[in-house]
């Protein structure tokens, strides 16, 4: 309620809050006019930000930046969210739409490692071991979790290995398809790591749209047929898209 607030501290949120307007600098002066506080008040409320590291003075122009400060006590609350406790309800409302195992995975070096997972309910289907690695340029999690410079650096001077026949091996083909991907936002895996077997992945963005993780469906081929594979993508696209936001990440922009 706000006769429970208290006044400085009213005034110093307003004026850190005014910043989402989009400017990167602000002035004494327009601050002071735009909130409607004294500009003295204004002054040594923003010098004693720019003690705290909230704020930040720019030299040149003598007006004011958000400080360092800010962006440490974001990557806290972003260290202490659970991305598999964010995920979880959407695992399962996946594997729900649509009828296939559901998997939740983190790049790590040149594997991916499955760090959660909800079953299908089908007596017969696909599935992983949590803790399980999968090869990093294996199927469709790869290509939504790997940049081109990874592809460049883990599998450059080796090449890429074989799993099936449609495995694509080809450095230059593999990076076309995984610029496409990122274009298109999911990958598709058409028995490319293991035979009879199709997948759909997509990423899961955090702060800065930086990939964090990825979650695929995953089933048999028979049970992912041609006419139902836009269907999955929609379904995942749409889960991954709610687990972002939920991380801090905006997958639209």
């Amino acid at each position: 309620m706000e006769e429970n607030l208290v006044p400085a501290v009213d005034r110093t949120a307003r004026i850190l809050l005014a910043f989402k307007s989009g400017k990167e600098e602000l002035g004494v002066t327009e601050l002071s006019k735009a909130l409607g506080i004294n500009k003295s008040t204004v002054h040594k409320i923003m010098l004693t930000l720019c003690h705290h590291g909230f704020l930040e003075r720019s030299e040149s122009s003598k007006r004011y930046r958000l400080g360092h400060a800010l962006f440490d006590l974001g990557n806290v609350m972003l260290d202490g969210i659970d991305l598999r406790a964010i995920a979880r309800p959407y695992l399962k409302s996946l594997v729900t739409a649509t009828g296939q195992t559901v998997l939740l995975g983190i790049l790590d070096g040149d594997r991916v490692i499955i760090v959660d997972r909800e079953e299908s309910p089908e007596p017969m289907k696909v599935t992983s071991p949590i803790g399980y690695r999968i090869p990093a340029c294996a199927g469709s999690f790869g290509m939504v979790l790997l940049s081109e410079d990874d592809v460049d650096r883990l599998f450059g001077p080796a090449g890429l290995p074989s799993f099936t026949s449609k495995s694509i091996t080809n450095l230059d083909a593999y990076k076309r398809e995984l610029a496409r991907a990122h274009q298109q936002g999911y990958a598709v895996d058409d028995e490319e790591y293991l035979a009879g077997v199709r997948a759909v992945s997509a990423p899961v963005v955090g702060h800065g749209r930086t990939v964090i993780a990825a979650v695929t469906v995953v089933g048999f081929a028979a049970k992912l047929p041609d006419d139902r594979v836009p269907f999955i993508i929609q379904q995942t696209v749409r889960a991954c898209a709610q687990i972002s936001l939920r991380m801090g990440g905006n997958p639209g922009t």
